[in-house]
Parts: C-alpha cells; sequence; structure tokens
C-alpha cells in the first residue's frame, strides 16, 4: 500500500463544501478504498477537530453538516504517530527554522521526510519545503 501525510489544507476540503480540490477528493478515495495509507502527525486529528467546530461555528456547516463530516472522517484510517523522539522534535525545529514554517507545518514535513512519503499541501511554503528536500511526488 502506499503511504502520505497529508495535512489540514488538504484535508479541510474533504469536509468544507466551499473549499472543494480534485486532488483531495482523489486521495480521499484512495484513504476509504485502503489503497493509500495516512501517517499523520496526532496533531492532525486536533487540527481537524478544531476545523470542525470553527465550520459550524462560522455558519460553513449547519449542525446536520458537522455530524456528517465527523461520519465521513470516521472512515479515513491514519496512523496517528505520536509523541515524537527526541531527533524527530530536533529535526522539526530545524526544518521550521530553514524553511520558516509553522512548528504545526514542519511536523507534518518531518514526518513526511523521515518516512520518505509524498506531503500533501496547499500550502505554498509547504510544498516548495517538500520539493527542496526531494520528497516523492504523489
Amino acid at each position: 500500500m502506499k503511504t502520505a501525510v497529508v495535512d489540514t489544507s488538504v484535508s479541510a476540503s474533504w469536509i468544507l463544501p466551499d473549499e472543494q480540490s480534485e486532488l483531495a477528493e482523489a486521495l480521499l478515495k484512495e484513504v476509504i478504498a485502503g489503497k493509500l495509507g495516512l501517517l499523520q502527525p496526532v496533531l492532525w486529528q486536533y487540527e481537524m477537530v478544531n476545523l470542525i467546530r470553527s465550520a459550524q461555528q462560522r455558519g460553513r456547516l449547519t449542525k446536520a453538516g458537522a455530524k456528517a463530516a465527523c461520519s465521513l472522517w470516521a472512515k479515513v484510517f491514519v496512523h496517528d504517530l505520536d509523541s515524537p523522539d527526541a531527533f524527530a522534535r530536533q529535526r522539526t525545529l530545524e526544518l521550521a527554522m530553514h524553511y520558516g514554517l509553522s512548528g504545526y507545518d514542519a511536523a507534518y514535513l518531518e514526518l513526511a521526510q523521515r518516512f520518505v512519503v509524498p506531503l500533501y499541501s496547499a500550502d505554498a511554503r509547504l510544498q516548495r519545503a517538500a520539493k527542496a528536500l526531494g520528497l516523492p511526488q504523489g
């Protein structure tokens, strides 16, 4: 099975009707079909919770839409990688500083680099960093 890292800028389009993306939809289909495995920092789970809560609070999702988002999210199997070791934490900081990324974005980049897998992001700075590191393209 192929594996990849998908940040919240991509997975948001799975649940927000006003942020549709053909790439994101294709990735979601592969994940649900079991053809693509996701390696995610546990941070992603909390970002998704916040995304759904904020979208409902701001009127981007109805209460029913938020429930539907949770149902869809439940179908997405991810391998959460929590508690990075000292080397991974140090590398995350180095990547954040070198590429001018937030610690959150650098966590996705570090994970993709560690496992040498594609990183899917709608963030241009994160995409450039992944390309500069020579990460595989999806």
